[in-house]
């Protein structure tokens, strides 16, 4: 056991009676801009009674910015934002209660950020993140294998999922979302390039889907979150990793892909001959450091 603060029963219990993850936060400058209400409880443990001029003040309550909050809070008391997020919104007093993942046990990484909590992924603690995962992968085993906890990814997954729905149906969603597919392709490579380091190793795969008329490929970082995603949706039968290459290679090297055929990730079977020699033709011309994946 180890204890996060000295206090008696009572004042524990008052504290996490009175006090949660909405009003200790206040936006008085609007929703992007969030402070914290400094508990007057755990402030004057610190002998302190008042605070310097510029903390923001109203009705002789003390609104803190992270940065503030982590300063004061180190100084008065010896408690940090994680700590003082365990005492009022969590309602724990012993450092072996923080969460855990749900999934894999992992104990839950604390975000730096009293609005985001632990393992939110840059999510609000309250509402916007609904696992409480230690990570995407988990957070999507977590949701397949608990369907009956959340109904509305039951029935989003049920129907396919958006993406799954947008291709099945081209007649009637047309290319909603997707605006100029040169433009769209060239954001999501963007999108994953910046999504980590340029030298993580990265994978170019070729997925056999349950409509047996169609393909796909794409490009991943995590193979195995890759495949959940894909079959919990009913849409992979399998995927095959073809290449390994750096990010920014393997994401330029779809791009090229795309360039060459008409833009899109999905293909008709008809298409598969003529994607083997682009996908060959590319990985001989040197203009990528690819290295062919055998498993």
């Amino acid at each position: 056991m180890s204890k996060i603060i000295d206090l008696p029963q009572e004042v524990l219990s008052e504290l996490f009676i009175k006090y949660n993850y909405d009003n200790i936060q206040s936006y008085l400058f609007g929703p992007e801009k969030s402070l914290y209400y400094l508990v007057p409880q755990i402030f004057i443990l610190g002998g302190q009674q008042s605070l310097d001029k510029y903390y923001w003040e109203r009705n002789g309550e003390w609104y803190l910015s992270t940065q503030q909050m982590t300063r004061v809070l180190g100084i008065t008391t010896k408690l940090t934002t994680q700590t003082y997020f365990d005492l009022l919104v969590l309602h724990i007093n012993d450092t072996e209660d923080r969460p855990k993942c749900p999934q894999c046990g992992r104990e839950l990484k604390w975000s730096g950020r009293i609005t985001s909590g632990y393992g939110s992924q840059g999510h609000k603690w309250i509402g916007e993140c609904i696992t409480h995962c230690c990570s995407q992968s988990c957070s999507l085993q977590y949701r397949v294998s608990n369907l009956e906890l959340y109904p509305d990814y039951k029935e989003f997954q049920e129907s396919g999922g958006a993406f799954g729905m947008i291709h099945r149906n081209k007649d009637y969603y047309g290319n909603v979302g997707f605006g100029n597919k040169e433009t769209h392709a060239k954001t999501m490579m963007n999108k994953f390039i910046n999504a980590g380091d340029s030298n993580d190793v990265c994978y170019f795969y070729f997925a056999a889907l349950n409509d047996q008329s169609k393909f796909k490929f794409g490009i991943t970082q995590d193979y195995e979150t890759r495949l959940a995603f894909g079959i919990s949706f009913k849409d992979y039968e399998y995927i095959k990793l073809l290449y390994s290459g750096s990010r920014v290679d393997i994401a330029k090297f779809e791009y090229d892909i795309k360039s060459r055929l008409n833009w899109e990730e999905y293909q008709s079977n008809e298409k598969l001959l003529e994607f083997n020699e682009l996908v060959s033709q590319l990985v001989k011309s040197g203009k990528y450091k690819l290295t062919e994946y055998i498993d």
